[in-house]
């Protein structure tokens, strides 16, 4: 595994040993936050062991203010692919809020994503805040494809051991 000696070393086993993996991404400039990023460049490593991950199944989930996430979902993939693993499918979630990491907010923020995106007459018009932030657990639509998703991938699990 890799040569850096630190926490993700105990996790390493555990994914490889994993039936299946479930990865999760907010979308951050049309692509994934860079904590995944550097996840997944750490299990590089799992190619110098004659591809333990191959055909392990695994699901994508992202979140997006702006847009649904496609682009996180195929950012993840991409990096996937080269494990040789087996995409079961993704849940793209749209909050339609845009979080500000300095406020907090964004009502106020003239360099976070709400103001750079509608400018300065957006944040008087645009809806904006904590308390509006939408949540997936709320979204019944949402909700029934996690749970899809969540059988697809319990499924693959269940072909790849030899069980119906």
């Amino acid at each position: 595994h890799c040569k850096l000696d630190d926490d993700l070393l105990e996790l390493y086993p555990l994914i490889e040993g994993a039936d299946a993996l479930a990865l999760g991404s907010p979308n951050f400039f049309y692509g994934m936050n860079s904590l995944m990023a550097m996840f997944l460049e750490r299990m590089w490593s799992f190619r110098h062991n004659r591809f333990p991950l191959e055909g392990k199944p695994y699901a994508v989930v992202s979140s997006g203010a702006f847009q649904v996430p496609v682009s996180t979902v195929e950012a993840v993939k991409r990096r996937m692919n080269a494990s040789r693993t087996s995409f079961v499918g993704s849940v793209e979630y749209l909050s339609k809020n845009a979080p500000c990491h300095t406020c907090g907010d964004g009502l106020t923020c003239t360099v976070g994503s709400l103001y750079n995106v509608y400018g300065e007459e957006g944040l008087e018009r645009l809806r904006c805040g904590k308390d509006l932030y939408g949540d997936w657990e709320q979204d019944p639509e949402t909700v029934d494809r996690v749970k899809r998703l969540g059988e697809r991938l319990r499924k693959e699990v269940g072909q790849h051991e030899g069980h119906p």
